[in-house]
């Protein structure tokens, strides 16, 4: 029998975790659906998130919530107004609804303010939502209401992350891109330029310059995060990616 526990938790103005049987619970404000049990009510308790799906992963922004179940499809609910569930529409869905442009394959999701990302088992990254600030990376700051390839990154990225206006991608070759806002420096580069894809080519990106190596007791660095990469390994993160 497999033990109470509670992993892989995610906040937004809505909270969300999976239990160890792969089962997904939300709870919170709940105006746009985002809670996921197929109302607008809030929840002061974790309630099931509705639709019978095993969960490998869950991500949530303020106002809406993805996840990746076992069998590598993603699923989204909550505010749509921008295209952020990725179903074609700007419905507000109260219950996962599957991004069905995604397919089977996906490894990964991560979400910012009213948009989102997916990287592919092949290591193709995908956006859709409000292109605002050109957080999408697709060259312009349109809407997408389905998932668009970011086409300028290629198909080498083992990890991916969203910021609010922005996002990054984290390449097999240990290099780290990004793209979006960039008015307080969001994209590490020294420079307040607004940096945004052009054509789907690569002079958007950005790298980053090598971080400096690790200092400090190993205490400091106890606590880590793990992803789950394009190639379906598991890595560890600790201050820096490990090299």
């Amino acid at each position: 029998r497999k033990s109470d526990l509670w992993g892989n938790i995610t906040t937004g103005l809505t909270a969300g975790v999976l239990k160890d049987w792969e089962a997904a619970y939300g709870w919170g404000y709940n105006g746009q659906g985002q809670v996921g049990d197929g109302s607008n009510t809030d929840s002061n308790v974790p309630v099931l998130v509705s639709g019978g799906l095993s969960w490998e992963s869950i991500s949530a922004d303020s106002r809406h919530v993805c996840g990746v179940t076992t069998a590598d499809t993603a699923y989204c609910w909550g505010y749509n107004v921008y295209g952020q569930i990725g179903d074609g529409t700007t419905r507000r869905r109260d219950d996962p609804t599957r991004v069905a442009a995604l397919g089977a394959d996906t490894v990964q999701l991560a979400l910012g303010m009213d948009h989102a990302l997916a990287l592919k088992q092949g290591g193709a990254v995908y956006s859709w939502g409000t292109g605002s600030s050109g957080k999408l990376g697709l060259g312009d700051t349109d809407n997408r209401l389905s998932p668009t390839e970011v086409t300028g990154l290629g198909t080498d990225n083992a990890y991916i992350a969203a910021q609010d206006k922005g996002g990054m991608a984290l390449k097999s070759d240990g290099r780290l891109l990004n793209w979006g806002y960039n008015s307080a420096n969001q994209l590490g580069d020294g420079t307040t330029t607004l940096q945004r894809s052009t054509n789907g080519q690569a002079s958007w990106q950005r790298q980053l310059p090598h971080p400096p190596p690790h200092t400090g007791t190993p205490k400091q660095h106890q606590e880590q995060s793990s992803w789950r990469t394009a190639s379906r390994r598991r890595g560890c993160w600790s201050g820096y990616p490990a090299t």
